[in-house]
């Protein structure tokens, strides 16, 4: 009878942590949501300004370094300067504005906070360029397509989001089967890349041919589950949750990953070998 008081006494200590703990996190959530929405209607003051949503690493624990509120911002015509911007964010800690990519950063209630401005003309081409099989892959990353369908709508003057949802219902099977196909070859060509490197000890090369095999190989796989790639940030736990995974795909992708794991390059190589096989044989089914 004692254990079980014991056990109940422990059940309530952990259900009162959990809800004191669920309280600061839906509060901080709040704040997140709070900032997300003040920015965008400040951003949404321009008449050119069509969509603004919220990417999905405001859902992201705030403690976590992959957190951060991301803004994409959709617009027509021309972009105000940036010194308009920045004052339209009411002078922010620490704004910083790229010159090449209009893309703003600062700092707001002690969050990082990143808007990207994209034209609206850009998506539009982009799903026609699906539409007609003309997809260059690599040259574009479908981490946009992601964000575009994935991401929490804040603002939408006149539906054109709307529009372009419903256009990811009509891509066509050319488009994953050109990915899986694309993606396949680059898997091949730098698995080669990684064993030479290994066979020649050439680690600069194996570092520059694994990243770029490692990257082909969550192209593969997103397409075979007709999805789009999340940011490069979140696409390490994002992919172990897929549907359609080759066998022993976990482990063996952890296994080349793990910098500290006491598997040596040459065993990496053969891991890589193995993945490899699995991803060709399931593009051959």
């Amino acid at each position: 009878m004692k254990w079980v008081l014991g056990e109940i006494e422990n059940l309530l200590k952990n259900r009162k942590e959990y809800e004191t703990w669920l309280m600061g996190y839906n509060k901080v959530k709040r704040k997140v949501f709070r900032i997300a929405n003040d920015y965008s209607t400040k951003i949404a003051q321009y008449e050119n300004i069509e969509t603004i949503v919220l990417g999905e690493g405001a859902d992201i624990e705030v403690h976590d370094p992959n957190f951060m509120i991301t803004l994409d911002v959709y617009f027509s015509g021309r972009l105000p300067s940036q010194r308009k911007r920045a004052s339209v964010y009411e002078n922010p800690e620490f704004f910083e504005s790229s010159t090449v990519h209009p893309v703003d950063r600062f700092i707001a209630e002690n969050l990082p906070v990143i808007i990207n401005y994209r034209k609206m003309n850009n998506v539009d081409r982009i799903f026609d360029r699906i539409e007609k099989a003309e997809w260059v892959f690599r040259m574009e990353s479908s981490n946009i397509l992601h964000r575009l369908k994935e991401g929490h709508i804040l603002f939408n003057r006149s539906g054109w989001i709307d529009k372009i949802r419903k256009r990811f219902d009509t891509i066509p099977d050319e488009f994953w089967a050109h990915i899986l196909e694309s993606s396949s070859f680059l898997i091949e060509h730098y698995l080669r890349e990684i064993n030479v490197s290994i066979f020649k000890n050439n680690n600069f090369l194996y570092q520059i041919s694994l990243t770029n095999y490692i990257k082909s190989v969550c192209s593969f796989i997103y397409a075979l589950n007709r999805d789009f790639e999340p940011s490069p940030r979140l696409l390490y736990q994002a992919i172990q949750k897929m549907d359609h995974l080759p066998d022993e795909f976990v482990n063996r992708f952890d296994a080349l990953l793990n910098p500290t794991s006491d598997v040596s390059l040459e065993q990496k190589g053969e891991v890589a070998t193995l993945i490899a096989k699995n991803l060709i044989k399931i593009k051959l089914e």
